[in-house]
């Protein structure tokens, strides 16, 4: 679940519609142990996914 939900927060940041299950896991997957435990992580990861692909965006 957490490859899945990394994979889900990279193809979000570059600007993929995703299907209405994934977007259904994307609302699930924080109320997990697997997230609440390693909060910080997630949001460097959503940050870093957002920065790299905005930055190639402007290119």
């Amino acid at each position: 679940n957490s490859d899945r939900y990394e994979r889900l927060l990279e193809m979000e940041a570059q600007g993929v519609e995703l299907a209405e299950e994934w977007l259904g896991f994307m609302a699930f997957f924080p109320k997990t142990g697997d997230y609440t435990n390693h909060e910080e992580y997630w949001e460097s990861r959503r940050m870093a996914f957002t920065l790299m692909y905005r930055n190639q965006a402007t290119q």
